[in-house]
């Protein structure tokens, strides 16, 4: 190899160098900065009367695409007069609306029940999450118990048409 190539070639093994170092550091920030955010998020969740920390745990929940947790804490702070906004709400309620029937349908369905129940803890006449337990009910054979839920629903067709399904079958 002549000189040039060789310098070359040790200008790239140092800026590959330089490169990992890079890398490691910016691993090593990303790994202190999730542990900066779940002390955050355990301080948040020791403080059940704080609508600030409850508010702080939902985002964080949220930003971990979990919805349930994320959704619960909001609506605590909702409680304690600390409103998150509208959008927050909607964004969590339809990513709980469109996980319910996937873990109906897996059989997971006391997972999918705390789901509705947190939908109807907000909203007692939810249709969507009302409608669902209906479903979950059936899958269970609590026949009494998803009749009652989709006679809470006469507008809503699909809720009926299982009623009067029901009820031919087993009334």
């Amino acid at each position: 190899m002549t000189d040039s190539s060789n310098t070359v070639l040790s200008r790239i093994q140092r800026l590959v160098e330089l490169q990992n170092a890079r890398t490691t550091a910016l691993e090593e920030t990303l790994q202190k900065e999730k542990s900066f955010i779940q002390e955050i998020k355990q301080y948040a969740l020791t403080q059940p009367f704080n609508p600030d920390c409850l508010y702080i745990a939902g985002q964080i929940f949220e930003q971990e695409h979990d919805s349930l947790n994320a959704l619960t804490n909001y609506h605590k702070a909702a409680l304690l007069n600390h409103q998150p906004s509208k959008q927050q709400y909607q964004l969590l309620e339809t990513e709980l609306l469109k996980t319910i029937p996937q873990l109906r349908d897996q059989k997971q369905y006391s997972q999918a029940m705390e789901y509705c129940a947190v939908l109807l803890e907000l909203n007692s006449q939810h249709t969507h999450a009302t409608y669902f337990a209906g479903t979950i009910h059936i899958q269970q054979q609590n026949i009494e118990q998803a009749i009652a839920c989709f006679e809470k629903l006469p507008n809503h067709s699909s809720a009926q048409a299982q009623l009067a399904k029901l009820r031919a079958i087993y009334l």
